[in-house]
């Protein structure tokens, strides 16, 4: 049985608690487990996904289809709508054109490195 993904970082964050806090009792510092890191990596990478998805179905409400660019978006959308959880997809053609769209080029958005603060 696969977890969903709301399961799975609740108990990865429960486990990396459990861990942190007898560190901390046998004297050691709390600080965030490695357990921990990964639930907060799972809820960027899904937001970043988000992000993709909302960004895909936009292009596909302002751009011409040249050369099959519509069925690529289509197709990269559909991808990375089945990695979001069901209750964070972003569903209708319209779902993007009232946020500003961000860059994906690695830049954290439009190249201001602090713009997106990840936990």
């Amino acid at each position: 049985m696969i977890l969903d993904s709301n399961t799975l970082k609740k108990r990865l964050r429960y486990q990396g608690q459990q861990y942190g806090n007898g560190q901390a009792a046998r004297g050691g510092s709390r600080e965030p487990h490695m357990l921990e890191q990964a639930a907060d990596r799972i809820d960027a990478l899904e937001r970043e996904a988000l992000y993709c998805k909302t960004d895909y179905d936009y292009l596909l409400t302002i751009t011409e289809d040249k050369d099959g660019l519509h069925e690529w978006l289509r197709m990269r959308s559909g991808r990375v709508g089945a990695l979001l959880p069901a209750n964070d997809r972003v569903e209708g053609r319209d779902a993007a054109s009232s946020r500003r769209v961000p860059s994906h080029d690695g830049l954290c958005g439009n190249g201001n490195y602090n713009e997106r603060a990840e936990k």
